[in-house]
């Protein structure tokens, strides 16, 4: 729908109606005008085939996903940095163990376990989101540049847990950042309140993530028994890990492939069932995926310990964090997976 209508040689003629009513007040990305707009009267053109423009849309949506994806993985890092720079400058109380800095009135955050554990959080997502959005863009790139048919089936599969999971946790990592920060974290002046509000829009436009966790669990799952997903994680299996890790990841996998078999078993007898544990899937898909993409970093970086030993202390700390800390939330939600779907009746 233009701005100007034009006549049959080209030349730009009236303007169309379509004209904005009113700018929306939203809770957060207010440098983005979000305006009412009316079309009584206006010109619009078809674009593709009558009948065919929820087709020609998901052309653009799919990768429209995928860029919202990388705004929640943005958050996360914004995230990151916000709360490791404030919880290693602020001063606030003493280490349980005894002081760090006798010398200074107190210590940093970074001494109490609560404060490492929402840092490692956020830090633990965020660069496993940033692992996964590269491997899904090598997908994008085998399936245009080589047309490779299995990959761009794998970009698909991919697509909703980048959409879903990468802003579910890039808001979660925000309003950890506002934790670390306290009372400061809700004062605006110290910026992070805004990475709050503007991260919340990421889990709601483009679809939903709910939507996506149906699309997830039902177009790109059940549809074929689970025969797709199993095919990527065993071309993830084909890159080699640290042994250390092998175990875990294979015990996840396991978990993922058993509550899939089950619910193609059980959907069969209860269509609300896909809608009722959609997210929790999604999740554990996720959850199931990142713990190889943790192996698979210490790998790379343990090889190169001698380039970047830092990096290959830092990979391994916050691997075993994960390991430790984030994947056992899998045996949960294997646990509500396996619920009946009565039980969100209300």
């Amino acid at each position: 729908m233009p701005k100007f209508l034009h006549d049959d040689t080209g030349a730009l003629g009236p303007r169309n109606a379509a004209v904005s009513g009113s700018i929306e007040h939203k809770m957060g990305i207010k440098g983005s005008a979000t305006n009412v707009m009316n079309f009584d009267g206006a010109t619009g053109f078809l674009i593709g085939a009558h009948n065919a423009g929820l087709a020609c849309m998901f052309t653009m949506m799919n990768y429209e996903r995928l860029s919202v994806g990388l705004q929640g993985l943005g958050a996360g890092e914004a995230a990151s940095q916000f709360a490791s720079s404030y919880a290693n400058d602020r001063l606030q109380g003493r280490s349980p163990a005894g002081p760090v800095r006798p010398d200074a009135p107190a210590d940093p955050l970074t001494v109490h376990p609560d404060v490492r554990r929402m840092l490692l959080t956020i830090c633990a997502f965020t660069e496993a989101g940033r692992a996964f959005a590269v491997m899904v863009g090598r997908e994008l790139d085998r399936a245009k540049h080589l047309n490779d048919w299995q990959a761009q089936v794998f970009s698909e599969l991919l697509t909703p847990i980048a959409k879903s999971f990468l802003t579910d946790r890039g808001f979660d990592s925000a309003v950890l950042a506002q934790q670390v920060y306290g009372g400061h974290g809700y004062i605006a002046e110290w910026g992070v309140e805004q990475l709050v509000r503007d991260a919340r829009i990421a889990q709601i436009y483009e679809g939903t993530n709910g939507v996506q966790a149906m699309d997830f669990i039902g177009r790109k799952v059940l549809r074929d028994g689970g025969a797709t997903l199993q095919a990527f994680l065993t071309q993830m299996r084909q890159e080699a890990i640290p042994p250390r890790f092998e175990a875990e990841c294979a015990d996840a996998e396991l978990r993922l492939a058993r509550v899939t078999g089950r619910l193609v078993e059980r959907t069969r007898g209860d269509m609300d069932l896909p809608g009722a544990v959609a997210t929790d899937y999604l999740e554990l898909a996720a959850l199931t995926i990142y713990a190889r993409l943790w192996a698979r970093m210490v790998q790379v970086a343990e090889a190169g310990v001698q380039a970047d030993p830092q990096l290959a202390t830092h990979k391994a700390r916050t691997a075993a964090f994960f390991f430790a800390r984030l994947l056992p939330k899998t045996l949960a939600l294997e646990q509500t997976i396996e619920a009946p779907s009565s039980s969100v009746d209300l």
